[in-house]
C-alpha cells in the first residue's frame, strides 16, 4: 500500500504580507522550533482565558528551505478529534494555508532589502517559535509576531511599533534614541532640543510636580476638616432631633395631665405632634379639660330659675 501523500505547506516566504512588511527566509532561525516542531491551529493553544482543551493538532516534519520559501509537512494527530476534523478540511482543499509564529530580532529600512509596495521595514532576522495551520493567512488571527522580549506585536494600518514602524514615519522610537533625546520627548520637547532647553523644561516639570504635591496636601487637609465638621453637625442634628421629640412628649403629657385627652389617646396625639407640632398644640388648646368629681361643689354654684325665685322669697320673709 502506497504511503499517503504528505500535506506540504509554505510556512513563510519573502512576499509582502497584509501588514506591509516581509520576512527574509534566510534570516529565520529554526534552532528553537526544531527542538519541538508542534503544529497549532491559528496560533492558539490552551490557556486560562482560551479553550482549555486546545492542544497541538500535530507536528511538522521535513522542515526545509526551497529558494525563498520555508516549507514543512504537517502530520496530524489522528487520536485528536479536533485535529481529525481539520485534517478532513485539508484533504478536501478547504484549508490550505499555514502561518509562522515569529519573534522579530532585527529589521532594516535599507533600500537593498525593500521592494515596491512595502510600507514597513523588512524583518532581516527572526526566530521561529511555532507554525500553525490557518484558515486565512497573514491577518490578525494568523500572522503572529513577537518583539525581542517575546511580547506580541499588534499592528494596524495606522499603528506603529518600535520594531516595525511605518516607513517614512519621522517619529523616532525610544530604542533608537540616546538618553538626552528620550528626556526631551518626555518633557514634550523635540528630540534635537538643546541641553539648556531640556534642563529648563525638567526644572519646570519638577516645580509643577512639587506644586501639585502641595495642592494634594491641602486637599487632604480640607477633606479631614470636612469629615470633622460633618461629625460635629451630626451630633448637633441628633441633639436637636432629640429636643424636638421631647418637646412633643411634654405637650402630650401636659394634655393628659389637664384631662384634655386620655392615656389611650396619647400615642395618636404624639404622632400628630411629631408630624406637625403647631397643629397639635392648636388643637389641644381648643379642648376643655374634664372636671374632677372631687372638685364638684367647690366655688359658686349656679341655681336654676325656680331655685333662684324660691331663694329670693325666703330672703324677703326673713325681713
Amino acid at each position: 500500500m502506497a504511503e499517503p501523500k504528505p500535506f506540504t505547506f509554505v510556512i513563510s516566504d519573502e512576499s509582502i504580507n497584509s501588514y506591509g512588511f516581509r520576512v527574509l527566509t534566510d534570516g529565520i532561525d529554526l534552532s528553537l522550533f526544531l527542538k519541538n516542531p508542534i503544529a497549532l491551529w491559528v496560533h492558539s493553544r490552551s490557556s486560562a482565558w482560551n479553550d482549555k482543551d486546545r492542544l497541538p493538532i500535530g507536528k511538522w516534519e521535513n522542515i526545509r528551505v526551497e529558494g525563498k520559501k520555508l516549507l514543512a509537512d504537517l502530520v496530524f494527530d489522528d487520536d485528536d478529534e479536533f485535529a481529525v476534523k481539520l485534517k478532513k478540511k485539508v484533504e478536501k482543499g478547504i484549508i490550505n494555508m499555514a502561518s509562522a509564529g515569529l519573534r522579530v530580532v532585527a529589521t532594516s529600512e535599507d533600500k537593498a532589502v525593500l521592494i515596491k509596495g512595502q510600507t514597513r521595514p523588512t524583518v532581516i532576522k527572526s526566530l521561529l517559535t511555532e507554525a500553525s495551520l490557518v484558515d486565512i493567512g497573514s491577518n490578525s488571527n494568523a500572522l503572529r509576531l513577537q518583539d525581542e522580549f517575546g511580547e506580541e506585536i499588534t499592528l494596524s494600518d495606522k499603528g506603529s511599533n518600535h520594531l516595525l514602524p511605518l516607513l517614512g514615519d519621522t517619529k523616532k522610537q525610544n530604542t533608537d534614541m540616546n538618553f538626552q533625546e528620550q528626556v526631551a520627548l518626555a518633557v514634550k520637547l523635540s528630540a534635537n532640543a538643546s541641553e539648556a532647553d531640556i534642563l529648563k523644561a525638567v526644572q519646570n516639570a519638577v516645580a509643577k510636580n512639587v506644586e501639585l504635591s502641595g495642592f494634594e496636601g491641602q486637599v487632604t487637609t480640607l477633606q479631614d476638616e470636612k469629615e470633622e465638621l460633618s461629625g460635629k453637625l451630626k451630633v448637633y442634628q441628633d441633639v436637636e432631633a432629640e429636643a424636638e421629640k421631647q418637646k412633643c412628649v411634654d405637650l402630650v403629657d401636659q394634655a393628659v395631665a389637664d384631662k384634655k385627652i386620655t392615656d389611650s389617646e396619647k400615642a395618636e396625639w404624639l404622632e400628630l405632634a411629631e408630624g406637625n407640632y403647631e397643629l397639635a398644640e392648636k388643637q389641644l388648646g381648643k379642648i376643655t379639660g374634664a372636671k374632677n368629681p372631687e372638685d364638684e361643689g367647690k366655688g359658686e354654684v349656679k341655681l336654676s330659675a325656680w331655685d333662684a325665685r324660691m331663694k329670693e322669697i325666703n330672703e324677703n320673709l326673713k325681713k
